[in-house]
């Protein structure tokens, strides 16, 4: 992931991060959706997804007056349904995490919620083994038509 600016979380937010976050649990190469609502008065606000770089500290990922800090972020602002959405691409193992959708309020994140993300490798993909006869056996176990009685 490409760096991006560091913040510092509003302290009176670790009650919030204590919480238990939401998990999400993905397959490296997936992707993942997050909506984050907001109330009426944070309408004006720019939206931040960010992602845990520290104690108090946040990676600024992207913004919803068009920053990304990641290749891999895109952040759509809806002020209409009052919630923005985050989607975050081509997930590696290396992207699991702690991450945060918020808000600026004066040059600090206020967090809106909290997402644990947890990014596992791809299995590898199945190839039946043949047995060296035309008929894999497995496959053919599942084909053969049944005996009519």
């Amino acid at each position: 992931m490409a760096w991006g600016a560091l913040l510092l979380l509003l302290p009176g937010l670790l009650l919030l991060l204590a919480q238990k976050p939401a998990a999400q649990h993905k397959l490296e190469g997936e992707a993942i959706y997050v909506i984050c609502p907001y109330s009426a008065d944070q309408h004006g606000k720019e939206k931040v997804w960010c992602r845990q770089a520290g104690p108090n500290t946040c990676l600024i990922l992207a913004t919803s007056q068009g920053w990304v800090g990641s290749s891999q972020c895109y952040l759509w602002d809806d002020p209409g349904s009052a919630q923005f959405t985050v989607m975050m691409t081509e997930l590696k193992a290396e992207d699991s995490g702690f991450y945060f959708c918020g808000f600026f309020e004066y040059s600090k994140v206020v967090v809106l919620g909290t997402i644990q993300l947890e990014v596992s490798a791809a299995p590898a993909p199945h190839t039946p083994r043949s047995n060296g006869t035309s008929t894999d056996p497995v496959i053919a176990r599942y084909c053969r038509p049944s005996p009519i009685l």
